[in-house]
């Protein structure tokens, strides 16, 4: 038998506590931010005056503001 006090034992417990719940936090957020990359996946951000809008068909589209043609790119893309 392996000799364990109580105070390790509850160590031991809290340590899995924490991380069991710290995966379950990441696990979560991984989700939600996936869950918004999906739901603006199809939305152009207009690189002049910052309007976000869905493009018409085709590479090129014209915002609908300010009337700046803008490419169809993947975000944070410079």
């Amino acid at each position: 038998m392996i000799g364990v006090s109580f105070g390790e034992l509850m160590l031991v417990c809290v340590g899995l506590g924490i991380g069991f719940v710290s995966l379950w936090w990441a696990l979560a957020v991984r989700r939600v931010r996936k869950v918004e990359t999906q739901k603006h996946a199809g939305v152009i951000t207009c690189r002049i005056c910052s309007v976000r809008y869905e493009p018409s068909t085709g590479e090129v589209s014209v915002c609908p503001a300010c009337g700046t043609p803008n490419e169809l790119q993947p975000p944070g893309v410079i």
